[in-house]
């Protein structure tokens, strides 16, 4: 069996197919985006080879993401306490398993019309969750098909096929109904 540590900032990479079946499916994504957790800038870099040009990456850590090549700003901050100065039209992100819930509502206060976030299908089963979800402007869950292993970034050994399952919770702005499940 392969035994993989546990990252101590709690920062596993997204495969780039995942954010790519994102943009496909939701299509709108504005002219600014942030990813307040960009690790090494796999988000970033998926959507600057879609076209877009006005993207921002924060992390806690500069893990050496190459800003120039994607005309991207890079900041190393903590998202959640650090004072924000503008606002994004879209937040994507794959947050820490452990801050997701206080990175979407801090990402809801500054975004103008959603927040993606890429977490396990486990986090709507949580009674610790419950009250979050009543309150958020949940609007759709893209289950993504393919289950995926996210390997801890720094990770350099042999890599196996996907274990657990993975969506896109997509809180949108102005949403009042339940939330639209599909999959990608």
């Amino acid at each position: 069996m392969n035994k993989v540590r546990r990252q101590s900032e709690d920062w596993y990479v997204e495969p780039p197919e995942c954010v790519e079946k994102l943009i496909e499916i939701e299509q709108y994504f504005g002219n600014s985006i942030l990813d307040p957790c960009c690790g090494k800038g796999n988000i970033p870099t998926v959507f600057h080879k879609a076209g877009y040009q006005n993207i921002e990456c924060h992390d806690l850590v500069d893990r050496g993401i190459e800003i120039p090549s994607l005309q991207a700003t890079f900041k190393q901050q903590d998202f959640i306490t650090s004072p924000k100065d503008k606002k994004w039209d879209v937040i994507v992100t794959n947050p820490p398993f452990k801050d997701a819930v206080s990175i979407i509502q801090e990402a809801l206060k500054v975004t103008n019309y959603k927040v993606c976030a890429l977490l396990r299908l486990a986090f709507l089963e949580s009674d610790r969750r419950t009250e979050f979800f009543k309150q958020s402007p949940l609007a759709r869950i893209w289950v993504i098909k393919k289950r995926l292993t996210m390997y801890p970034g720094d990770y350099q050994g042999k890599k196996n096929t996907g274990t657990l399952a993975y969506a896109w919770f997509v809180f949108e702005h102005g949403c009042n109904h339940r939330p639209q499940l599909g999959w990608i």
